[in-house]
C-alpha cells in the first residue's frame, strides 16, 4: 500500500546575482553585483566569492498506492548550500565613503532609494529612515 524511501545527492550550480541600476546611474540596465563588489570585494574588505558552488540534498518520502494505476506521494527534501551570496548579500554593509566606484556605492545599499527598482512603487522614506 505504501513505499517509503530516502533520497540524497550532491549538486553543483552556477549563480550570478544581478540588479537593475537606480535612476541616478544607467537607469534600468542590469549589472553583475559580483563584479561591482557591493560588500567591498574590490577594495579588499571581503573575499570575492565564486560563481560556482556545491549543494547537498537529503530527504525522505512515501508513495501511497491509491489504485492499480495511481499513487500519491509525499516528500520532504532539504538542500544545504555552502554560500550566502546567492543574492549577493552575505555579510555586513560597507560604509559608502570607502567605495571608489559610484556603482559599488549605489548598489551596496538600495533600501533608501525613493523608488523600488523592481516594482516602480514609491517608498515611504520616512518609515525606512526611522
Amino acid at each position: 500500500m505504501f513505499d517509503p524511501y530516502i533520497l540524497g545527492g550532491v549538486g553543483i550550480f552556477h549563480h550570478n546575482p544581478e540588479a537593475r541600476a537606480p535612476n541616478t546611474l544607467a537607469a534600468g540596465s542590469w549589472f553583475s553585483l559580483r563584479e561591482i563588489g557591493t560588500e567591498g570585494q574590490n577594495i579588499e574588505l571581503a573575499e570575492k566569492y565564486s560563481n560556482i558552488q556545491i549543494a547537498l540534498l537529503g530527504g525522505f518520502g512515501v508513495n501511497f498506492k491509491v489504485s492499480e494505476r495511481a499513487s500519491i506521494g509525499l516528500r520532504f527534501a532539504y538542500r544545504k548550500k555552502f554560500t550566502d551570496y546567492l543574492d549577493d548579500v552575505g555579510g555586513n554593509y560597507v560604509e559608502k565613503n570607502l567605495f571608489e566606484n559610484d556603482f559599488a556605492r549605489q548598489f551596496s545599499d538600495r533600501s533608501l532609494e525613493a523608488t523600488s527598482i523592481t516594482t516602480g512603487d514609491v517608498r515611504n522614506i520616512e518609515r525606512l529612515q526611522g
